[in-house]
């Protein structure tokens, strides 16, 4: 049931999105067929996991597809600091670099989760930085700023499923203990739906 709400919450900001898709931006117009591509990932990943089928490797594609999208986007509309490009670089360049090198080796489940964490943090520095560039402007309303709704979305979002790719550094072989695994469909469904009701609201405001 909650996998099924995490799937279809992706369709809150896809509605509101052709509701309003006549008085969108073009960056919001972007955004949105981003959206489109997040639902057939979704669509997957809903598949595979109803399948018992390892989606791991989608999951990292996706976050992948992420991060390039949206250092665009977020460089778009609010040009980053220098520190933030060379830190985007940095990555970049480690993702490349484990993506060779897990051909060869295959990572034990701590090393693994340092992959996402690192990429979770930089979606979070990333995010606040959007949000801390928007409070440089008094004359709107945050709240009417649909950068804002979108930012606010990622950070949040993130910072809510850090933990459980922290937990498996934390006690080897995590994924296999019933009650984590509770929590880790919980707080990543809360975490879902959350993100996407924020992405539908970016939709809403369009300022």
């Amino acid at each position: 049931m909650l996998i099924k709400l995490c799937s279809l919450s992706i369709i809150i900001p896809i509605i509101i999105g052709i509701i309003y898709w006549g008085n969108l931006n073009k960056l919001q117009k972007y955004f949105f067929w981003f959206i489109g591509f997040s639902v057939i990932i979704e669509g997957l990943s809903f598949y595979t996991k109803i399948k018992d089928i390892d989606n791991h490797g989608l999951f990292k594609f996706f976050l992948i597809c992420d991060l390039l999208f949206f250092t665009w986007f977020f460089n778009k509309s609010s040009p980053f600091k220098n520190w933030l490009k060379i830190l985007t670089g940095l990555l970049i360049t480690y993702i490349i670099i484990w993506e060779i090198t897990i051909r060869y080796f295959k990572p034990i489940a701590q090393v693994e989760s340092l992959f996402y964490i690192l990429i979770f943090l930089f979606f979070v520095v990333q995010s606040r930085q959007v949000i801390l560039g928007l409070f440089n402007n008094f004359e709107i309303d945050l709240f009417k700023n649909y950068l804002f709704w979108i930012a606010s979305a990622r950070l949040i979002y993130y910072l809510f499923i850090l933990f459980i790719y922290v937990y498996p550094i934390l006690l080897s072989d995590s994924f296999n203990i019933k009650l984590f695994a509770v929590a880790f469909t919980i707080i990543n469904t809360t975490a879902n739906i959350i993100c996407n009701v924020m992405y539908g609201m970016s939709f809403y405001e369009r300022k």
